[in-house]
């Protein structure tokens, strides 16, 4: 029996971060997680390095309003979409909820998962960035652990890769509706292209 009852409970949750490790996707590349997007309004974008929730934290240090001012949600919201030239390649890479699969991975906690994804949606103004790969090991960011759970953004293009914060945590709830069986979750979920997949596995 499949239910997402457990995206509606982490609010009060705290993510437990965790260095990045290739252990939750074999044969991948790993990369420090990047953030670009704005922090304070009228001020230039920056770049911050850490997990989901790291990043969030910092984010809020630089300017306790930023959920208000910049946040997802607000109305000054300047999205990596509203910001890029080649408005089409974005679309290429789109999420498609028909290109999954619910047999990849390791099954943790969905509990935890959303934990993450609520702090990937915290930044999810900003730009995310996946490292060069290829077919079959890509190159990945962990974008942070709650217990045994993460969130992966894994690219297959020899290229650095870069795409809405948005759109991975939106990949990630597909995965979420699709595959969560009971209190446990796994599974992957490719762009249209399949140039990039999002993942839910273990850290």
């Amino acid at each position: 029996m499949k239910s997402i009852s457990s995206l509606s409970l982490v609010a009060g949750l705290t993510v437990v971060s965790a260095l990045p490790t290739n252990e939750g996707v074999p044969g991948s590349i790993t990369d420090a997680l990047t953030w670009t997007g704005q922090v304070q309004l009228g001020q230039l974008p920056i770049v911050l390095t850490g997990t989901a929730e790291e990043i969030y934290h910092n984010i809020t240090a630089l300017n306790p309003n930023y959920d208000s001012e910049l946040g997802i949600n607000s109305q000054n919201s300047l999205t990596t979409e509203q910001n890029l030239e080649n408005l089409a390649l974005l679309n290429a890479r789109a999420p498609t909820s028909s290109d999954y699969t619910c047999n990849y991975g390791t099954w943790v906690s969905a509990l935890n998962t959303a934990a993450v994804i609520r702090y990937l949606y915290n930044i999810g103004n900003g730009d995310c960035a996946a490292p060069p790969g290829r077919p079959g090991a890509g190159g990945c960011s962990n974008t942070g652990c709650a217990g045994e759970s993460s969130v992966w953004l894994c690219n297959d293009y020899n290229f650095q890769l870069h795409v809405p914060w948005r759109l991975v945590a939106d990949n990630a709830v597909e995965v979420m509706i699709k595959c969560q069986n009971n209190d446990v979750v796994r599974g992957q979920i490719f762009s249209t292209d399949r140039g990039w997949n999002t993942i839910i596995n273990r850290c």
